[in-house]
């Protein structure tokens, strides 16, 4: 990344990433990746439906 600092950085919503991302990087955004939202709440409506 030629020493540039990342401006924003998607996860799969891990809380140990989101505190390590945090604390080493204050400036950064972390964002969940839309895919891993869909994809476990369709799981947790499923299962709350049945």
């Amino acid at each position: 990344m030629d020493g540039k600092m990342p401006m924003t950085i998607l996860t799969d919503g891990d809380k140990s990433m989101h505190k390590v991302i945090e604390n080493e990087w204050n400036n950064v955004t972390h964002r969940t990746c839309s895919w891993q939202i869909l994809y476990k709440s369709s799981k947790l409506c499923t299962q709350s439906w049945l």
